[in-house]
């Protein structure tokens, strides 16, 4: 991504969320109404588009990609959020979520009310959201942001200036980051370096 743009990355992540949101997926009772919140007006135009037509009973090449698209997003961010549960269940009390993009588990999540949940980005994608948070109900969690450039800054420093506690059960989210860093920035910036992951595991 360029360093003054919002992640088209996690733009299509979030349309894939609104897809199944709008019944798009086969995914069972998957519910995700923060996702068109965070798409911008393409996108948002986009989706109105798909959305007709299923309405029209329409059938061709774009709408079954669509659906597929859905179902792809759907099923990671389903199986994310049973792991979510999981640790929570288990004691975890903070969430750290690494390139949290338009992540909506803190807006969306009953299990999270109480739970610090840090949310770690690229300044301008995490920029983008904050203006559109106005639009959402307050959070179940307690959401604090965390800006950094994963190629040129240390996690634990971020971490560390926003509070998190590394002696804290910690549950830990690093969806669809590893393929868009160098390999030295992904193993130093790994969080399986930082206490509180071996804390989560107890």
């Amino acid at each position: 991504m360029k360093s003054t743009r919002p992640s088209r990355t996690a733009h299509f992540v979030a349309h894939g969320r609104a897809l199944a949101d709008a019944g798009l997926s086969h995914v069972p009772d998957f519910h995700d109404p923060t996702a068109r919140v965070f798409l911008n007006e393409k996108g948002k135009r986009s989706l109105a588009k798909t959305e007709q037509a299923r309405r029209d009973g329409k059938r061709g090449f774009g709408l079954e990609m669509a659906r597929v698209m859905a179902d792809m997003i759907a099923l990671r961010t389903a199986a994310i959020d049973a792991a979510v549960r999981e640790a929570i269940t288990g004691g975890a009390r903070q969430l750290v979520i690494l390139g949290a993009g338009y992540d909506g588990r803190a807006w969306r999540m009953p299990e999270l009310a109480g739970v610090k949940v840090f949310e770690v980005d690229h300044p301008a994608t995490q920029g983008d959201k904050r203006a559109r948070l106005a639009e959402l109900p307050p959070p179940s969690g307690i959401v604090t942001f965390v800006s950094i450039d994963f190629e040129r800054e240390s996690l634990d420093a971020a971490l560390d200036r926003a509070r998190h506690d590394p002696s804290s059960p910690t549950c830990w989210i690093w969806e669809g980051v590893v393929m868009y860093l160098t390999r030295e920035a992904m193993r130093g910036r790994s969080p399986l370096s930082r206490a509180g992951v071996r804390a989560a595991r107890r």
